[in-house]
């Protein structure tokens, strides 16, 4: 089996997999696709596939509100992400990586996993600044940010919501200033004084 043959059977998989979980709502057919990717062989330029299968099936899971399985499946990408800075990544890779870390980071952060959620989040952030990466970063430090209101850290909370909606402006990413703005109200947060801190 060549590579070529087995990259594209993955990728078949992982889209038809996508397709049935976000356009079809079909979690059953979906669970068949991301695993029928996973069960080819692991090659290693391949494991970016690999790790979207895995969410896939975690977030599968996770919109049928089986929370106990999306974690499972969640763990195993974190496994997986743990190992990302000693995989060859073609430059698409780095971006669905970063995704990776968002949709890990956000699972934990809706299930009051705070501390998880913190971790990842700035893991995606680490990977983020290491790989040069020039999109996305205003989700993870928004994700971090509440995080760190939930476990208690106002000031750092402030802080961290400072930096997601600067750059949320900074790419004129309306939808996401506009959910920043309503967390900071419904948190009871002031604005980040930058001048002083």
């Amino acid at each position: 089996a060549d590579l070529a043959s087995i990259y594209e059977k993955k990728e078949y998989f992982y889209y038809f997999g996508v397709s049935s979980l976000r356009g079809l709502h079909d979690f059953s057919d979906a669970h068949y696709h991301f695993n029928q990717c996973l069960a080819l062989s692991e090659v290693d330029d391949l494991e970016t596939l690999d790790l979207l299968a895995t969410i896939g099936i975690a977030e599968a899971y996770d919109m049928c509100h089986q929370f106990d399985k999306a974690d499972t499946y969640f763990i195993k990408a974190i496994k997986q992400l743990e190992q990302v800075s000693s995989w060859k990544k073609a430059p698409h890779d780095r971006l669905d990586i970063l995704e990776a870390f968002k949709k890990s980071a956000t699972f934990y952060l809706k299930i009051a996993q705070y501390p998880l959620a913190l971790n990842l989040s700035t893991a995606g952030i680490n990977f983020y600044n290491t790989e040069n990466i020039n999109q996305g970063l205003e989700n993870l430090l928004e994700i971090k940010a509440q995080s760190l209101f939930y476990l208690g850290d106002i000031e750092l909370a402030e802080e961290y919501y400072f930096y997601a909606m600067a750059l949320a402006k900074l790419n004129k990413n309306d939808k996401q200033i506009q959910l920043l703005r309503e967390q900071i109200i419904k948190h009871g947060l002031k604005q980040y004084d930058y001048l002083n801190n």
